[in-house]
């Protein structure tokens, strides 16, 4: 995720959760349990919150501890493609 992709998904509005990801139950739990255990006090105070788990990067809407909505579900590629992303977002 850039820059700009992160500053778009800041700014989403309550009209805008209707781009949820549903994931299968397995898989939200693994997911929800990952943000809620493993989220950083300054994770916790930004609205949008990335984390890589599985094979996936999940971006979640960070509304409250266990208050997550799941809006992108990325495959991870490779760990070259990983490094340069942060290296745009720092």
């Amino acid at each position: 995720m850039n820059i700009r992709e992160y500053n778009e998904l800041r700014s989403f509005s309550r009209t805008d959760y209707n781009k949820q990801i549903i994931l299968p139950p397995a898989e939200y739990a693994m997911v929800m349990s990952e943000f809620n255990s493993n989220m950083s006090d300054e994770e916790r105070k930004h609205r949008v919150v990335s984390k890589a788990i599985g094979d996936y990067w999940y971006t979640v809407l960070n509304q409250s501890y266990n208050e997550y909505i799941v809006i992108n579900k990325t495959p991870i590629e490779d760990l070259d493609n990983i490094k340069e992303l942060w290296k745009e977002i720092d």
